[in-house]
């Protein structure tokens, strides 16, 4: 059995993905230009063809997934690499190899953090999955506890996690 359709689809593999989680009578898809037929391997009831054309109808060219995905490599990915190379450069500027620090705060972002939610974090564990409102917390548990970052000045001040949470902040308003 054969159902035609005229709609303009992109997206076609996202199409077949949803053709075959929606009935497993779906066998293949031709699509040309606005034209689509699709084949069933036996005939379809009417709630099925309702059904199918609803799909069709309806269908969404980028899943949120895809969008995500793009907000990630676009967003989020670009700042956490411009951050951390900033602060490089910034820290390397103020000193940080001739003042012997690169090690301890090397070994201020690898360390692992209580937050009050009873979970451990690093600052390069938050970059690395891209989770930056865990910065925030992070940032608040550092400016509260300023003996952790004591000796490490001026490369880290509660002046700088102050910036630093500030601009977490304001990146997230634009995703």
């Amino acid at each position: 059995m054969y159902l035609e359709f005229t709609k303009n689809i992109i997206n076609v593999a996202k199409l077949q993905r949803e053709l075959i989680a929606l009935n497993g009578k779906y066998e293949s898809l031709y699509s040309k230009g606005d034209y689509i037929r699709l084949k069933f391997t036996s005939n379809l009831i009417q709630s099925e063809v309702d059904a199918v054309s609803s799909l069709i109808n309806n269908f969404i060219e980028i899943d949120i997934t895809e969008q995500i995905n793009d907000s990630l490599l676009s967003e989020i990915d670009p700042w956490i690499d411009n951050f951390l190379r900033r602060v490089r450069a910034e820290n390397i500027e103020m000193g940080i190899t001739q003042f012997g620090k690169t090690l301890p705060m090397q070994a201020l972002f690898e360390k692992q953090f209580e937050l009050s939610s009873g979970m451990f974090v690093s600052m390069m564990g938050i970059m690395s999955t891209g989770s930056i409102t865990l910065l925030i917390p992070l940032y608040d548990y550092f400016i509260a506890n300023p003996i952790i970052y004591s000796g490490l000045e001026p490369f880290i001040t509660e002046e700088r996690l102050l910036e630093w949470k500030a601009e977490v902040i304001e990146v997230l308003t634009w995703i």
